[in-house]
């Protein structure tokens, strides 16, 4: 007498199946994962370098790089992101610029290519993931060689150029011109990103508009590197105390954090100032990042 037909699984065989099927989702998920990661860094490399793109067209057309805060005409307080709008794609930017209209809260303005996709901003107004080589702080001093040296041409690429809210301030006759570098194009920070960067148009914590400082849209250095945590006004070093204020203080963002950081595994992107963007290690000594952020090493004496 011929036996019923097998009509399903056993318990075993259900098992091994599950248990196949898991180790194929562990050996893939992590590739999927690893591939995503991947993709938003090289979106974020790409963004990067077509800013340092943009500058570059301004550059050549002005004669000079922006300030990291500048003015055109009678109007003041507009950050670099804002003079090198017209070569970009977002000439509306200008446009509204050019007629003395700012974005003002609670508008919603954001700018895709303003943002790094890893670890992208939720405010929807004016954020900025991208800094500019500011060099030391505004109102500090560099020792070269044992004689304390205020900000020039020598420590920085993005100078104060807002005529008409500091018209006496020295930064504004300081002229960059990226092929006057002593040190090179292609060996001279031009930009990066930074996690606790703030806006493109800055606001207070009441959501009024605010003037803009380096530390909301440039990265820095100091002569002693600073700690995670301290108020001594050192710049920390790249992409250190990431976490250090959460949620961090946009409204009056702290000196120490005005450096290139990202939540990029192991390191950050920056763009020389040759226009190649760069992944840069997490490891990098804090000297050589001085020297790669100082367009003169000379001059400025760490050479």
């Amino acid at each position: 007498m011929r036996g019923k037909a097998r009509t399903g699984f056993t318990l075993v065989e259900l098992l091994v199946v599950i248990v196949v099927i898991a180790m194929l989702v562990a050996l893939t998920v992590p590739a999927i994962l690893s591939a995503r990661a991947r993709a938003r860094q090289t979106t974020c490399t790409d963004r990067l370098h077509n800013l340092a793109n943009a500058i570059h067209e301004y550059e050549l057309a002005k004669d000079q790089l922006p300030g990291y805060v500048d003015s055109f005409g009678s109007v003041g307080n507009l950050s670099w992101v804002l003079m090198i709008a017209p070569y970009t794609e977002h000439t509306d930017v200008w446009r509204n610029v050019r007629q003395g209209n700012l974005p003002t809260p609670p508008d919603e303005y954001a700018v895709p290519e303003l943002l790094c996709p890893v670890g992208e901003r939720t405010d929807s107004f004016c954020p900025l993931s991208y800094v500019v080589n500011c060099g030391i702080p505004d109102g500090t001093t560099f020792n070269v060689k044992g004689v304390p040296t205020n900000e020039g041409a020598q420590f920085a690429l993005f100078f104060n150029h807002d005529t008409v809210n500091f018209p006496n301030q020295p930064s504004t006759r300081i002229k960059v011109k990226l092929d006057k570098i002593p040190d090179g194009q292609q060996f001279t920070l031009l930009l990066g990103e930074n996690l606790q960067a703030t806006y493109f148009v800055p606001i207070d914590g009441a959501g009024a508009l605010r003037p803009v400082r380096e530390a909301d849209v440039g990265m820095l250095f100091t002569q002693t590197e600073g700690a995670c945590g301290s108020t001594d006004g050192n710049v920390v070093a790249p992409n250190r105390c990431t976490t250090d204020l959460v949620p961090f203080p946009r409204d009056n963002p702290p000196v120490r954090y005005a450096r290139p950081s990202s939540l990029h595994p192991g390191g950050f992107i920056v763009a020389y100032a040759d226009g190649h963007a760069v992944f840069m290690g997490d490891d990098i000594d804090y000297l050589v990042y001085q020297q790669q952020m100082i367009p003169d090493d000379v001059t400025a004496g760490i050479r």
